[in-house]
C-alpha cells in the first residue's frame, strides 16, 4: 500500500478478482474491453449489471456454472418463458445473435463475419444462401419502428432484406416483395425450442431471472 501512495494515481481501489469462463461473459462486456482508450466505460443495462454481480458471486463461491445451464434437461422439461420477460432482458448483441442463429438454421444460410462491422449502419450483418444475400436489420427497444419502404432500394434480384424490431409497433408501411419482416412470436417460439443456439449469458438470465433480479 505504501508503494501505491508514491505513484501518481488519483484513485485506487481494493478489488476481488475472479476468473470467469469466456462463454459466460456478456457480449457487451467483451466488446467494451476492446482497447480504444486508456480508461473507458462499459455500458450495461440494469439487468446486465445484476447478471455480472450474480455471476461474480457464483464464481467467487466456486459454484460450477455448467450445472446452472443444463440445456438438455431444460428442453426436455418443455419449460416456457413469458415472451415479454424474454425480450425485456435480452441485450442488443444477444438479440443480434438470436436473429442470426434463427436465419442460419431456418434459411440454411451462412453468416458473413466481415459484414458485422459497421461499414453500413443500415444493416447489422449479411448472410448468404445458395440463391441470395440476406441483408439483416435488427433494432431493439420499444420505440424503433422500421419503415419497410426505406429498404426498397436495397432489394435486387440477388438480395433480400430481412427486418426484425422489438418495438411495440415494429414495422410501418405496406409489404414489399423482397423485404421479409420477422415477428417476435416466431423468434420466441423458436428460441424456446433451441436454447442451444443462444448465448450462454442470455440463457442463464432466462433460467435464473428471479434470483438475478432480486
Amino acid at each position: 500500500m505504501s508503494k501505491l501512495l508514491e505513484l501518481d494515481l488519483g484513485h485506487f481501489y481494493k478489488v476481488k478478482w475472479v476468473r470467469v469462463p469466456r462463454d459466460f461473459i456478456l457480449g457487451s462486456v467483451l466488446r467494451g474491453t476492446i482497447a480504444r482508450r486508456t480508461v473507458q466505460a462499459i455500458k450495461l443495462t440494469a439487468i446486465e449489471y445484476k447478471y455480472n454481480e450474480w455471476l461474480f458471486n457464483k464464481v467467487f463461491n466456486k459454484e460450477p456454472l455448467e450445472r446452472l445451464i443444463d440445456i438438455a434437461a431444460i428442453e426436455a422439461s418443455d419449460l416456457k418463458f413469458n415472451i415479454n420477460d424474454f425480450f425485456s432482458i435480452i441485450g442488443d448483441l444477444e438479440l443480434e445473435d438470436l436473429v442470426a442463429s434463427y436465419i442460419q438454421v431456418t434459411r440454411n444460410a451462412v453468416l458473413l463475419k466481415s459484414s458485422t462491422f459497421k461499414a453500413n449502419p443500415k444493416f447489422e450483418f449479411h448472410l448468404n444462401t445458395k440463391g441470395k444475400t440476406l441483408l439483416v436489420s435488427v433494432k431493439s427497444g420499444k420505440g424503433e419502428t422500421l419503415k419497410i419502404g426505406s429498404f426498397v432500394s436495397d432489394v435486387r434480384s440477388t438480395t433480400e432484406v430481412v427486418l426484425f424490431s422489438t418495438a411495440n409497433t415494429p414495422y410501418s408501411g405496406d409489404d414489399i416483395n423482397g423485404v421479409t419482416t420477422l415477428q417476435k412470436n416466431e423468434l420466441y417460439q423458436w428460441a424456446c425450442q433451441n436454447l442451444w443456439a443462444l448465448p450462454k449469458p442470455f440463457v442463464l438470465k432466462l433460467l435464473h431471472y428471479g434470483e438475478i433480479n432480486e
